[in-house]
């Protein structure tokens, strides 16, 4: 019996290891945009920024991993082995003291196992907070392009969030992870919602419904609200026909497939949305792999990204934080040049 305790501790360590290392937040933008040519040229400056604040790393390194080894093999392997291993053995040990001093002692293990998830996830979130207050971020978006300036706690207000009729429904709204060009009236930030959920037992929890990069930028007078994607139900069809938007198609097909279209006014929507600009957003549609919604409102082009958690600081893998680093520049990349497009093509469309 102890050999399968000992062999199976060892599963679930392995398991919870390549879990850790691998497969933590960030994932997503890392495969969100096809710029690989992009990625390879800023890669090694990334790595060499990050080396300046390697040492940073290594004050929380040790600890982290030593708290999420026994969070695992304690917290982890102690349930797996109550629910799955244990049955297999209780009827023979049902009735003798040794069925309740195992079971008192996974409850022991288990509950130390919380302790040590607890302390991972306190050292984690100091590691995060210093790897934001460091010049990582800023330098890497500086490499990129010198204009931008990055705002760590800069975000959108919850109410132009929802303004922009972005309407997934959520409980709880954060936004930050700021980038902006003041020349051009850039401004590009990362918003996650969340909203409230209740088991059959009365367990509450939190499912995320949307989480990516929303970028904004002026644009030349535009005198109607235009949505472009992001209609995925019957009742939003329904509710933007009840606050005055129309169905609007136009002369593309593939744009017409790639994106679903409303406006408040059907010829200043044609109007905007010309043939140069539909190629644009054809472009960066097939150039991602995730939701793009765009939306024109109060003379601001708004493009949103699907495209999960960016700058995701990963204390215990260095190669998964310079990728998420590395990735979220791709997007910010793409988004910049596809809404500074757009807005010189409305400007000399008036120069004109």
């Amino acid at each position: 019996m102890w050999i399968i305790l000992v062999v199976f501790l060892l599963f679930v360590l392995i398991l919870g290891l390549r879990w850790l290392f691998f497969h933590q937040k960030g994932r997503k933008r890392a495969v969100f945009v096809n710029n690989s040519q992009l990625a390879n040229y800023i890669k090694p400056s990334i790595s060499q920024i990050m080396n300046q604040v390697e040492h940073i790393r290594q004050q929380y390194y040790p600890k982290g991993r030593l708290y999420a080894i026994l969070s695992i093999v304690l917290g982890g392997g102690s349930l797996l082995i109550l629910c799955f291993v244990f049955p297999i053995f209780a009827n023979d040990m049902a009735g003798k003291p040794s069925f309740w001093i195992i079971m008192i002692s996974l409850f022991i293990l288990f509950t130390i196992g919380l302790v040590f998830t607890s302390k991972y996830e306190e050292i984690k979130n100091r590691y995060d907070v210093h790897f934001k207050s460091t010049n990582v971020i800023p330098n890497a978006i500086k490499y990129y392009n010198p204009n931008l300036i990055y705002h760590s706690y800069d975000g959108y207000s919850e109410e132009e969030y929802k303004n922009c009729y972005f309407l997934e429904g959520w409980d709880r709204y954060f936004s930050g992870d700021g980038v902006s060009d003041s020349r051009t009236g850039f401004f590009c930030a990362d918003v996650k919602t969340e909203v409230e959920t209740e088991d059959e037992h009365g367990n509450r929890g939190y499912i995320i419904t949307f989480s990516g990069s929303l970028a904004r930028i002026p644009i030349p007078n535009c005198n109607c609200e235009i949505i472009l994607g992001g209609i995925k139900s019957k009742d939003y069809s329904i509710y933007l026909n009840h606050v005055q938007f129309i169905p609007v198609e136009f002369e593309s097909d593939i744009f017409n497939k790639l994106y679903t279209s409303y406006a408040t006014n059907q010829i200043e929507a044609y109007r905007v949305i010309t043939p140069d600009i539909i190629e644009q957003l054809v472009h960066l549609k097939q150039n991602t792999f995730g939701d793009i919604d765009v939306r024109i409102k109060n003379n601001y082009l708004y493009v949103r990204f699907n495209s999960g958690d960016g700058f995701v600081p990963n204390l215990l893998n260095r190669k998964k934080e310079e990728e998420s680093v590395v990735a979220s520049i791709a997007v910010l990349d793409e988004v910049y040049r596809t809404t500074q497009n757009i807005k010189n093509i409305l400007e000399r469309k008036i120069q004109s």
